[in-house]
């Protein structure tokens, strides 16, 4: 009750006179964190929870992504006074337009980013207090006209003065105690807990991003994958309602796309296992813990690009960059590489070489489609390290 107070209040207050939120809130925002959430080292308060430390412990409805930054830009706050430092918007790490809804999250801290893929995160820089404005001086009255001073009279004779009594002199003050420097408190070390891998990375490296380690523990039950989900973050999770189980030692495993669920797996859990663009549900221990986790700003992401098919013997009719016979798959992605504005290729369907050509069709595919002969391979790029998959795993997987 006390969250939805806050985010009523909080939208209310900032409505412009449109009726849409976010009128006449102006803050400026950091870059947007893909495919991340936050956590927090340590608990301030017995309530708290170290993983998603959102403003009334979840979101608080579908929003766009505008007005989810201004509830938060607002001035919103906790039941304990602390007040909003960014967002998580679940985005599923795409472009959306600016009218597009989705879960809003307010956060009241956020010490280290980990995988998500279900949304990013926006945080506000830290806010510098405003200097107030010089006050206007009271006006000085015209000085009044002196009246007319009399004449003096003759002053009564002054008596001597008395001889002041001596001064006692001051009592000398005893010194004051330096205080104690006080040692520094150890940074503590994060508890096990459930964590959602990043997309295309082993649960090892997940857990590596938060300085804990993976562990193997497996998971049976579709109820107990959704209260470990829940655990994670995940409010209301996605399970596949089928009796079908991934091989794959990474599982249980988000599989995005047409399905966009989670499944359970076959075998007990790998850490080092990863699966193309899947994400795995990971238990991480931090009692190895025993070091600061570094700055976010000493591990910068370095974008990869990866090629995945995207139509199988179906092509789009955009602007040709350039037309050209191939030696293989990884020489025409080379090419696309080396322009900026290349957005995929096409390339004949089953064929290890052949005749394609690279597309310039930019945010949005035009000029119809031919079909038959090629196939679209699409462009993409992501700042989580991938395994690359073969050619024969990704032909199977459309298949």
């Amino acid at each position: 009750m006390y969250f939805q107070a806050v985010a009523v209040l909080c939208i209310s207050l900032f409505k412009g006179s449109s009726g849409k939120l976010g009128g006449e809130v102006t803050r400026e925002w950091g870059d947007r964190q893909v495919r991340k959430q936050c956590y927090v080292k340590r608990k301030q308060y017995p309530d708290d929870v170290t993983g998603n430390p959102f403003i009334g412990g979840k979101s608080f409805g579908s929003v766009t992504l505008g007005d989810c930054k201004a509830a938060c830009a607002a001035g919103a706050i906790d039941i304990r006074g602390r007040p909003c430092i960014g967002i998580e918007w679940s985005d599923r790490q795409l472009i959306l337009p600016a009218d597009t809804k989705r879960n809003c999250a307010l956060l009241w801290g956020c010490e280290i980013l980990a995988g998500n893929p279900s949304g990013s995160v926006w945080l506000l820089p830290k806010t510098l207090s405003p200097v107030p404005a010089p006050k206007t001086p009271a006006p000085v009255p015209a000085p009044k006209t002196p009246a007319p001073v009399p004449a003096p009279k003759t002053p009564a004779p002054v008596p001597a003065p008395k001889t002041p009594a001596p001064v006692p002199a001051p009592k000398t003050l005893s010194p004051v105690p330096v205080p104690k420097t006080l040692s520094p408190v150890p940074a503590p070390k994060p508890a096990s807990q459930w964590v959602v891998g990043g997309a295309g990375a082993s649960c090892a490296e997940s857990c590596a991003d938060l300085g804990m380690t993976c562990e193997s523990v497996k998971t049976t039950t579709k109820s107990q994958l959704k209260d470990r989900l829940q655990q994670a973050g995940e409010t209301n999770p996605k399970i596949s309602n089928r009796s079908w189980k991934t091989n794959g030692g990474l599982n249980p495993a988000f599989l995005p796309g047409k399905r966009n669920w989670w499944v359970l797996g076959k075998k007990a859990p790998d850490c080092n296992a990863s699966a193309f663009d899947r994400s795995g549900l990971c238990y991480c221990k931090g009692e190895d813990l025993n070091k600061l986790v570094p700055p976010l700003a000493s591990t910068p992401l370095v974008p990869k690009c990866m090629y995945t098919i995207k139509y199988k013997k179906k092509w789009p009719n955009c602007e040709d960059i350039e037309c050209l016979t191939a030696k293989s798959v990884d020489d025409m992605e080379e090419l696309c590489n080396k322009h900026s504005d290349c957005t995929g290729f096409s390339f004949p369907t089953g064929q290890t070489s052949g005749f394609g050509c690279l597309k310039k069709c930019g945010e949005k595919e035009f000029g119809g489609y031919g079909i038959n002969s090629h196939d679209y391979w699409e462009r993409g790029c992501a700042s989580k390290k991938v395994r690359r998959v073969s050619r024969l795993e990704e032909h199977a997987r459309l298949m």
